[in-house]
């Protein structure tokens, strides 16, 4: 699985826990990354991944809030800033697969540009 990875201050990981209901919903686990492209030899990077607790997926499920949207838009907007730099807005497109945990399948797409504007540089 691909994704984007973040280095959180223990400040930020505490308002994100809060943000999207750690430990309650979601648990934290440590996993090992791969930086892309990926060459043999290179390291794995420590991270951690918010799962869906058990409670959670026996419960109904809940799309995400447009506040969690836009707090994705947000991290991608950010990865694609420290990737290229400086960049024009409504010029890179991004879709947000969101999956229903609960049944383990895609529910909608989210589609929107990244934008310089939510990280206020």
């Amino acid at each position: 699985m691909e994704g984007y990875a973040v280095r959180l201050t223990p400040e930020e990981i505490s308002l994100m826990d809060k943000s999207i209901g750690c430990p309650q919903l979601y648990k934290r686990e440590k996993v090992k990354l791969k930086r892309l492209p990926f060459s043999e030899g290179d390291a794995l990077i420590e991270g951690e991944v918010y799962i869906l607790t058990e409670k959670a997926l026996l419960e109904k499920y809940k799309k995400p809030s447009a506040e969690q949207l836009e707090a994705c838009c947000r991290t991608l907007s950010t990865s694609l800033y420290l990737r290229i730099g400086p960049y024009e807005d409504k010029k890179h497109p991004l879709v947000l697969n969101v999956f229903n945990g609960a049944k383990i399948v895609k529910d909608f797409e989210h589609k929107a540009f990244a934008s310089m504007k939510f990280l206020g540089v």
